[in-house]
């Protein structure tokens, strides 16, 4: 499964929220801004719970800016994914979702979807 987040600076879009698997189904998060005017993005997912196991609790990636500072706002000018991981536990988990400049560690943004995951 793929979940989608969008970020635009301000407003957060997860897609599917909640997001509902079965044990052993692969995820992958998959981000996305559009006319971010940071170069670089650090994204990450994490859980207090984690269905994940050895696997982990906490996910990330950075990102770089593709095309010119000055792209238009609806232009996809980030994009990267993390995963694929697979729970090994079922339940009801509230996660996080954050973005920071990595290179000042200033938070940008943070959500918290929810991930049901079913026997």
């Amino acid at each position: 499964m793929k979940i989608r987040v969008e970020y635009d600076g301000h407003k957060w879009f997860i897609s599917p929220d909640p997001a509902i698997v079965s044990i052993g189904t692969p995820i992958e998060w998959e981000f996305v801004t559009r006319g971010a005017p940071f170069p670089q993005m650090r994204w990450t997912v994490y859980f207090k719970l984690s269905p994940f196991g050895i696997a982990g609790s906490r996910f990330s990636v950075t990102t770089f800016r593709t095309g010119p500072p000055s792209a238009p706002h609806g232009v996809i000018n980030h994009q990267g994914t993390v995963g694929p991981v697979a729970p090994v536990q079922a339940g009801d988990y509230k996660y996080g979702v954050k973005v920071e400049d990595p290179t000042t560690n200033q938070p940008l943004g943070d959500d918290d979807p929810r991930l049901i995951v079913q026997p």
